[in-house]
């Protein structure tokens, strides 16, 4: 794990770039249905209940059950059947939470793949879609807005299939000296992979760090009862999703 990683994390923990519990409470997937952030947080928890019995039971028809509802619910293509073959002999070790490495994950659509594996273990994957990308990359200029970036701290952004209106404010940045922005875009599957797989170690570091803190999640959580107590990578994810919204839709490449 390299230092930049862990300072970049605890930047992000501190509560100067952005404001985590507001972006999560603003949480909105308007095409999916789900018009409050306890909805989303609910969606999720269930969504890898059911992929993860399905994997803890080696029931792969039960498994393609979950991948169509997770394409479903993400507003994605259907996984074909030589990456659904795929995704099950890799699912226990995602599950787990085991040391991956970019060249291990399933080579299509980054969008669509990291939604599977945020919710095989949505406490240490993230969804790793355009919004989410946008907002890292920003973010990553706010915390170091001039000289040579450690290649660590690129984020490049899958293609969103429609930029609507305007790019981001990013003036809700606390300290931001940029808000324009310059897309880093994903130019091969395994940009989008080696991406995905810094996103999440950057977000686990990030929810330790906030967790350090003593100050959780919002919890009136309504209904979705099982939610963590502590901050979560999904939590985390969420946020960006909301703080990247203006810059287009989720990408299906």
């Amino acid at each position: 794990m390299s230092n930049c990683i862990v300072e970049f994390a605890d930047f992000l923990a501190s509560g100067r770039p952005v404001n985590w519990v507001k972006e999560l409470k603003s949480y909105r997937w308007g095409r999916a249905g789900t018009d409050n952030w306890q909805t989303g947080i609910g969606e999720r928890l269930q969504m890898h209940s059911h992929i993860a019995d399905a994997v803890r039971n080696s029931d792969s028809v039960a498994f393609g059950r979950a991948l169509s509802q997770v394409s479903k619910w993400g507003c994605v293509k259907a996984i074909g059947h030589q990456n659904r073959l795929e995704l099950f002999r890799l699912a226990p070790r995602m599950a787990a939470g085991a040391s991956i490495h970019a060249d291990d994950l399933v080579r299509n659509r980054c969008a669509t793949m990291t939604k599977v594996y945020a919710m095989l273990n949505p406490r240490h994957w993230t969804i790793y879609d355009s919004r989410v990308g946008w907002a890292l990359q920003e973010l990553v200029k706010s915390y170091q807005p001039t000289g040579e970036l450690a290649p660590e701290l690129e984020f490049r952004i899958p293609k969103p299939k429609s930029v609507r209106g305007h790019a981001p404010d990013w003036g809700r940045l606390k300290g931001a000296t940029d808000v324009g922005t310059t897309c880093g875009y994903v130019n091969s599957d395994l940009q989008g992979r080696d991406s995905f797989v810094r996103a999440s170690e950057v977000l686990r570091l990030t929810a330790e760090a906030l967790n350090l803190t003593g100050r959780g999640p919002p919890d009136d959580i309504g209904h979705a009862r099982k939610a963590d107590p502590t901050w979560q990578v999904y939590h985390l994810e969420m946020a960006l999703f909301m703080l990247g919204k203006s810059a287009g839709e989720t990408s299906d490449e």
